[in-house]
């Protein structure tokens, strides 16, 4: 598992429950607050959220995630990497 750990933020591998929420937030929520600091120009297609768990699989090297969640105290505020 990849860990990163910061003074106010860490990176890691998502759990389910981390996809879940990111994908709330980025598609479902219903003001969208989120895309208003999120290059709101830029138009996003919505996709299932079968199709966006499976984007959370992709790997850059064997077992090395393409992307990895942010969290702060402990709560999925993000993400980097190539999702969605």
């Amino acid at each position: 598992m990849i860990e990163l750990t910061g003074d106010r933020v860490v990176l890691i591998e998502a759990t389910t429950e981390d996809i879940e929420k990111l994908y709330y937030w980025k598609f479902e929520e219903k003001e969208q607050e989120a895309k208003k600091w999120n290059g709101p120009y830029i138009p996003e297609e919505k996709v299932s959220k079968e199709e966006y768990r499976t984007e959370w699989e992709q790997e850059i090297f064997t077992d090395v995630p393409a992307a990895l969640v942010i969290k702060c105290e402990g709560e999925a505020v993000g993400y980097v990497g190539p999702i969605g």
